[in-house]
């Protein structure tokens, strides 16, 4: 059991280096298993796991700062990190089912089928919120001059493992539980999804006396929302239509300040911890224009620092969660102040 435990803290390098497969070239594609596990495939192809080095957001990122660490994460294996023409078509697989499964000439999963004909190592732990912990879970790295990566801080950059320990749900619930619903498992829905966003996210909107009073409530996510990416937030507009300019708008997220020494120190974060919320109210003159105008209110969740870019990506940068249109005198009135 103990020689188990290690394999799996052992199991992913937090991006100080690739990933070594027995496998050569294109061997470690994902194409090679679906054959056998074609749900499983077919669930991965759309998955957040299989675009995260052809996506939109990180690739905006990635032509910045081209560092080795980045790639350690995002494209893990040695196999996809060199220049010929089979590293760059499995870069396009992102994270798959070798990195996850397979370490030199083993397979990984959290028991083994009587019938596979692989030669499966089963690890219990397979699967749990260590494991995620190992691509999901890290602190704000530091570099060198060359951009090579030196060491991590202290402060948390992905905080998402460490959240769902410290909530509600940590007893009763393993990542999966929530995020590998899918017939096959494999699907791996998150903040890209918005039925989960509403699964996770409550929104009231009412009137109390002259004023608008909106509620985000973190209802059903057993982390913090947003979580993972630092660019990730959450902003409630409020405007009228006759009145674009008058727009407000209140931000739920993260924001950060560089440290001297390298990496970077949380200096904000409003994101809302699980069975928590947050209250914005503002006056409805507030947004101008004519009082018989109905009020547009949005919750919009941002995957990346800004809700447009110049240059026309894959994907929207942002997607509604909720929208209310009403005149002020339509709202419900909001319950008493103990509610």
């Amino acid at each position: 059991m103990f020689l188990k435990l290690l394999i799996l803290f052992e199991f992913f390098t937090q991006g100080r280096m690739p990933i070594e497969s027995s496998r050569i070239g294109e061997q470690n594609s994902a194409i090679l298993c679906q054959p056998c596990h074609t749900a499983q495939y077919e669930e991965w192809r759309s998955s957040r796991h299989s675009k995260a080095w052809s996506n939109d957001f990180f690739q905006f990122d990635y032509r910045r700062n081209k560092r080795q660490w980045c790639r350690n994460c995002h494209i893990p294996l040695v196999a996809q990190q060199g220049d010929d023409s089979v590293a760059l078509a499995l870069r396009d697989e992102g994270i798959n089912c070798i990195t996850c499964h397979v370490r030199g000439e083993s397979f990984f999963a959290k028991f083994k089928r009587p019938k596979s004909p692989h030669n499966t190592t089963a690890l219990p732990g397979f699967g749990s919120d260590t494991f995620c912990a190992g691509c999901h879970q890290f602190n704000f790295p530091r570099f060198g001059e060359h951009g090579e990566f030196k060491n991590y801080t202290e402060e948390p950059m992905q905080n998402t493992v460490e959240q769902f320990r410290e909530g509600p749900f940590v007893r009763s619930h393993t990542c999966r539980d929530c995020h590998a619903k899918s017939p096959a498992g494999h699907a791996y829905p998150g903040g890209h999804d918005i039925s989960m966003l509403r699964e996770a996210l409550a929104f009231r909107v009412c009137k109390r006396g002259s004023q608008v009073h909106t509620r985000l409530t973190n209802k059903g996510a057993g982390h913090n929302v947003p979580t993972g990416d630092v660019h990730r937030h959450i902003v409630v507009k409020a405007w009228r239509s006759n009145a674009p300019a008058k727009l407000i708008e209140a931000f739920y997220g993260r924001r950060f300040t560089p440290l001297l020494e390298g990496g970077k120190t949380t200096i904000w974060d409003s994101s809302l911890p699980p069975n928590t919320y947050r209250d914005w109210a503002f006056p409805n003159t507030k947004l101008g224009g004519r009082a018989s105008e109905p009020i547009n209110i949005e919750v919009r969740y941002l995957y990346g620092g800004r809700e447009s870019y110049a240059a026309p990506f894959a994907e929207e940068p942002h997607s509604v969660v909720y929208r209310v249109r009403a005149t002020f005198d339509a709202l419900d009135d909001c319950p008493s102040v103990s509610d």
